[in-house]
């Protein structure tokens, strides 16, 4: 029998939440699943593996890694990496196949010599594929890729608007909002909400935020009163739910780690807005599954948008006054690309897991 044993931080985060994906696609294809977490462990991010994780000490990595097929690892541990091999020998007689996941954060030289002690390298997209091979490696590492997707079913496409007489949208404000934007993001939100009375704006917020942008967020929630809600750091589980209550999500993110927040979201169903930074070209079409705000690049050790806020400004404005039939297209045309990644994606555990 298979035996997964993944290797994680488990804090809130895309590669933490990349992990718990796929421990859920290898529970679904019939495979026996443990998460071990690097470091604390956190609440909010699935109703299930919150109350399974443990923390890894040299004990609990003994008995994670003991019997398994397969090791998965989402970070450069190289002292768990070593207890591990003790219980699970890399032997043509006794093989656990080692794979690292990849991401952009951190690259660095540990990163590499992952790259190079795993047996294989697996990337949760393709962008991700080609960077490493530009970048570091070319043909000299083994390494596959595929498009993460989340494994929930989608029992009740979206179809059309929620209310005739508005408009909601939901603005996911990530971390890299404080990194790469700053606080005059708002005051796009600010401008629509003057100019479309019908317009609801719902503000995730990942993480709280810093005391100047609270207090700009605030001054918009009492200027436009009970049009603008704000949620400040809900479980990953209530992503989709969220999503589901609005028209239009803005995934304001500027960098990805994995992609895994986008997954969770195109899940929904509900046509997703974001900057055209790797990897979310593996998720939207521009147009025709979603909408792509243009933006230039830098590298830092990986993509980020350098984002103009007048293109933000723009993209929302023309969206928000689109005919209906705009809306309708894109959320059939993401029902069909939602299960024809998944179809991929399970294709992919068996010929990865299972030869």
């Amino acid at each position: 029998m298979l035996k997964v044993g993944i290797f994680t931080p488990y804090v809130r985060g895309e590669t933490t939440l990349a992990a718990v994906q796929l421990a859920d696609w290898l529970l679904r294809c019939g495979i026996e699943v443990t998460i071990l977490a690097e470091g604390r462990i956190d609440s909010g991010i699935h109703l299930v593996w919150d109350n399974k994780v443990k923390r890894a000490t040299r004990k609990t990595v003994y008995a994670w890694a003991y019997g398994c097929t397969h090791l998965c690892w989402f970070s450069a541990n190289f002292a768990a990496v070593r207890a591990a091999r003790l219980v699970a020998p890399d032997s043509p007689k006794r093989r656990t196949q080692n794979f690292f996941f990849p991401s952009w954060n951190g690259w660095g030289r540990e990163q590499e010599a992952m790259v190079l002690l795993c047996q294989q390298t697996i990337c949760l997209s393709q962008d991700m594929a080609y960077w490493i091979d530009k970048k570091y490696f070319q043909t000299a590492v083994i390494r596959t890729w595929v498009n993460l997707v989340s494994p929930a079913s989608l029992l009740f496409p979206r179809v059309g608007r929620l209310d005739v007489t508005a408009t909601r949208l939901l603005a996911v404000i990530t971390k890299s909002v404080e990194l790469d934007i700053g606080n005059q993001l708002f005051s796009v939100f600010d401008t629509l909400l003057d100019g479309h009375s019908g317009l609801h704006v719902t503000f995730l917020l990942e993480h709280s935020l810093p005391k100047d942008y609270r207090k700009q967020l605030a001054n918009i929630k009492q200027k436009h009163e009970d049009r603008v809600t704000i949620v400040t750091g809900p479980p990953y589980y209530e992503y989709v739910q969220l999503a589901r209550q609005h028209d239009w999500v803005y995934l304001a993110s500027t960098r990805h780690t994995y992609g895994s927040i986008l997954s969770t979201l195109m899940s929904s169903s509900v046509p997703i807005i974001c900057h055209d930074v790797p990897p979310v070209r593996s998720y939207v079409a521009n147009n025709f599954s979603g909408k792509l705000i243009n933006c230039d690049l830098i590298e830092s050790p990986g993509p980020v948008a350098v984002v103009e806020l007048d293109d933000v400004s723009h993209t929302l404005d023309s969206l928000l006054i689109s005919p209906d039939t705009v809306m309708r297209a894109i959320q059939t045309n993401m029902t069909i690309a939602l299960q024809n990644k998944q179809r991929v994606f399970e294709q992919f555990i068996f010929s990865e897991f299972m030869k």
